[in-house]
């Protein structure tokens, strides 16, 4: 399998309102590419890359990623000819093909090619595949060149593929939010004598795996009543999956199912996985009673970062205000009631990229709601 550099362009606005994200493409790591040139003159940005091994004057390969803030509701069409134009400038009989593109994507896309078998003023030929892509708040220009008459289709096949694994990306203070898979394992710690802890492990197992994906999340226990836990940021919904069993607890994540009493921040209070950690305790009881009172403690790191709008309005598990203030996610989380504390403890911690279908809602679920 051929290795991946990962170069990120990361195209921050200044207005906040407008949120923040960028254009991630994976390049072949092969060619050992530097960067050429990285300007920025108001609202574009454009860095040019090239082949380690080459130099500026005579480069074979060329890449190039523009962004145009603001620049948002482009059609396609339009960039594309917009693009076309300005290289008949220097070559009048370039040709334009239109390879692929999806204009009812959430970001909409296309990649087309330009090959030119002259440039004026300029014996050398050059020829260009361009991926243009939509985001929220940037219009992303992307072609590899080649000083080629034509592209070859081998060429055309592997770029084309890379340029669609492309991904928009929003950033968390400048940095992409976390995506991949935490582990867990789960401890409960018996504070009365009396209590028997295999009650709890029966219901939530002895280990768990955290997907987490744009919001949202998925709890796998291992063994367990209490099967998964899926979260659907764009629903504020919980759907409990229970093993053995169609049926599945559907929780308006809109509704508040505790009362929080009150809450504190502490810094660097511990290390988990070499992850420096804060610790965001919650003092709660049930809703309309007095007791029994109980301690949330949530220690997370800046490391693993998340975007809090995706938990803006979920009152259930006090998430909104969890996520509030942490705007990360958590490598150890403690529930703590008068007979029992129960541990989830990360014991590993994976970035990779998570398939939708993760979090896809079965639509042969027997929903039952929970409140």
């Amino acid at each position: 399998m051929k290795k991946l550099l990962t170069i990120t362009l990361f195209l921050i606005l200044a207005n906040l309102s407008l949120g923040q994200e960028s254009l991630k493409i994976v390049w072949l790591e092969k060619f050992e590419w530097k960067i050429l040139s990285n300007q920025e003159d108001g609202n574009i940005h454009v860095i040019e890359l090239i082949p380690g091994k080459e130099k500026a004057e005579n480069w074979t390969m060329l890449g190039q990623m523009l962004s145009i803030k603001g620049a948002l509701n482009v059609p396609m069409e339009d960039a594309k000819n917009m693009m076309f134009e300005q290289t008949k400038i220097n070559s009048p009989n370039a040709k334009l093909t239109v390879l692929e593109k999806d204009d009812d994507d959430e970001y909409p896309w296309i990649i087309f090619k330009i090959e030119q078998p002259k440039n004026k003023g300029n014996k050398k030929t050059e020829s260009q595949l361009w991926y243009i892509r939509q985001g929220k708040t940037s219009l992303y220009v992307n072609f590899i060149a080649m000083k080629k008459k034509k592209l070859k289709k081998d060429f055309v096949q592997e770029w084309s593929t890379i340029f669609k694994e492309s991904e928009i990306v929003e950033l968390i203070n400048g940095v992409e939010e976390f995506e991949g898979i935490i582990k867990y394992n789960h401890q409960v710690v018996a504070m009365d004598s009396s209590y028997d802890v295999n009650y709890d492990y029966s219901a939530i197992g002895k280990s768990s795996i955290y997907h987490y994906k744009n919001g949202n999340y998925k709890f796998l226990n291992q063994n367990s009543y209490f099967k998964a836990d899926l979260f659907k940021s764009n629903e504020l919904a919980n759907y409990l999956l229970i093993s053995n069993s169609d049926t599945v607890i559907y929780l308006n994540a809109r509704i508040a199912d505790l009362e929080i009493m009150d809450y504190s921040i502490e810094e660097s209070v511990d290390t988990i996985l070499n992850y420096s950690c804060d610790l965001i305790t919650l003092k709660i009881k049930p809703i309309n009673q007095d007791s029994p009172i109980s301690y949330r403690r949530y220690y997370f790191s800046k490391k693993l970062p998340i975007n809090s709008n995706h938990f803006k309005e979920c009152k259930g598990s006090a998430y909104e205000l969890i996520y509030r203030n942490t705007k990360s996610l958590p490598l150890r989380i403690e529930f703590e009631w008068p007979n029992r504390k129960i541990i989830w403890e990360a014991a590993e911690v994976e970035n990779k990229k998570l398939s939708d279908d993760i979090f896809r809602v079965d639509e042969k679920w027997i929903l039952s709601k929970g409140n």
